[in-house]
């Protein structure tokens, strides 16, 4: 310290005036370099070329067919489920043979426990 009280290190706006304009340009750099990762298309998926064997599903090629996963849990379930009985009654099209709920699942077993919850 000086006789003074006060230091000898001069303030860091003086040793580095441009610290500023670097960190801008690092915060900048990086926001850019996020958006162009975001925004990058990923690899385009595969659907296989025929309806798989032993599923326990029947596939119909005169119709389209809808395959939808649903946890019992899970409030989008309702949702998602009211959304297709909309789709139902206003078509027409989807009969009560082509819904089949599948019970019994690796995932349904484990989180079929009474204290929990999602």
């Amino acid at each position: 310290m000086s006789p003074k009280g006060k230091t000898f290190y001069p303030s860091l706006r003086r040793r580095f005036p441009g610290a500023p304009v670097v960190w801008l340009a690092v915060l900048v750099s990086g926001f850019g370099s996020l958006i162009s990762y975001q925004m990058r298309a990923g690899a385009p998926a595969v659907a296989p070329g025929e309806w798989p064997q032993g599923v326990g599903l029947n596939f119909d090629p005169h119709r389209c067919n809808l395959v939808m996963f649903a946890h019992p849990k899970c409030p989008c379930t309702d949702a998602s489920l009211e959304e297709l009985l909309v789709i139902a009654l206003a078509t027409g099209r989807i009969t009560e043979s082509a819904l089949t709920p599948v019970f019994g699942c690796a995932l349904h077993e484990a989180t079929s426990s009474k204290d929990e919850k999602l």
